[in-house]
């Protein structure tokens, strides 16, 4: 049971990391595309 509840807490904070991951790398992407727009 124990387990269980530890695969699903490192579960969760997998899912949180990679949508931050997904969350800044589409920013920086967009940000590189502006600059790219703007001073292109």
């Amino acid at each position: 049971m124990f387990s269980f509840c530890w695969l699903l807490v490192v579960g969760c904070w997998l899912l949180v990391v990679g949508w931050l991951l997904v969350v800044c790398c589409c920013l920086l992407i967009v940000d590189c595309c502006w600059l790219i727009v703007f001073f292109g």
